[in-house]
This record gives structure tokens, C-alpha cells and sequence, in this order.
């Protein structure tokens, strides 16, 4: 058992790691690394392969990553957007061109409620409607209507 933990925590660390650095900014690192592992190990019994294991482990990751920054009373996660998640961003209007300008995080995902931007996060990382379903517990048409709703708000914010 302990070796298909490893073996699947090996194949999904790049959840561990976007989690940390969306959800964990703040923090230490290597303690919320090693606070991750723990945590998952410890529930990993309780996985059932209802969903993906990389599904499960995202939300492992994230759930711990905002325990510990809710705990340490952090201030709100200030980012800078990179070129890469510049780059994801599905749709290419004149946010895009403000973010390769060198807007700030905060300026555009920031101001948004931390459930939204928990669901952008996701959705930039590539997570398919029914994992982001599945983590979130938001049914699939609402959520689809809810990331429409928020690319226009961020379109009447940001753009034209």
C-alpha cells in the first residue's frame, strides 16, 4: 500500500505544488509539503476510487494548504501572474494583453470571492468540469454558468 502511495503521489506532485503556490503562498514550503504527505497518507485509506486519484489528491492538497493559511491568519495571497498562466487563460481578449503588461495578480483574479477564484485556479490547471465537480461539489451546469459568468465580469472589468 505504501508503495502505490508513492508511486501515485510521484505521478501527481505537480497538484501538490500549484496547490502550494495558489493556496499556500504564504507559507513554508517544506512544512506544508511535509504536512501534505502526512495528511494524505493519513486519508489515504480512506480513497475509494470513486474519482480520479489526482482528483483526490488535489483536493488534499488545497484543503490543507487553506487550513494552514486560515490558521496562520495569512494575508490574502498576493501573485504575480507569470507568463504561463498568462498563457492558459482560454480566452485571448484585451485581459491577456493586461496581464503580459505586468498587471498583478490581484488586480484581476484577486478581487474575486476565494470559492471563484479556487474554481479559475482549477480551471486555468486544466482540471476537467467533472474533477472541478467533483472537488468543489458545484453540479456541472451551474458550474459551467458560474466560470461563464465570471469571464464576463472579468470582461466588463478588464476589458474593452
Amino acid at each position: 500500500m505504501q508503495k502505490e502511495f508513492l508511486a501515485l503521489v510521484n505521478q501527481n506532485k505537480n497538484m501538490m505544488y500549484h496547490a502550494l503556490k495558489t493556496y499556500g503562498a504564504s507559507l513554508n514550503e517544506d512544512d506544508l509539503i511535509q504536512d501534505i504527505l502526512l495528511g494524505a497518507w493519513q486519508n489515504f485509506k480512506t480513497f475509494k476510487n470513486n474519482s480520479k486519484f489526482s482528483t483526490w489528491f488535489y483536493a488534499v492538497c488545497r484543503n490543507i494548504c487553506i487550513d494552514r493559511t486560515r490558521r496562520k491568519k495569512a494575508q490574502p495571497l498576493i501573485v504575480p501572474i507569470t507568463n504561463d498562466i498568462a498563457e492558459s487563460i482560454a480566452y485571448k481578449t484585451d485581459i491577456y494583453e493586461k496581464i503580459k503588461q505586468g498587471m498583478r495578480y490581484e488586480a484581476v483574479i484577486g478581487n474575486l470571492p476565494i470559492e471563484e477564484q479556487q474554481i479559475v485556479f482549477m480551471y486555468l490547471d486544466g482540471l476537467s468540469f467533472k474533477e472541478i465537480e467533483a472537488q468543489t461539489g458545484i453540479d456541472g451546469n451551474t458550474l459551467r454558468t458560474r466560470i461563464s459568468r465570471i469571464k464576463k465580469r472579468l470582461m466588463l472589468r478588464y476589458g474593452k
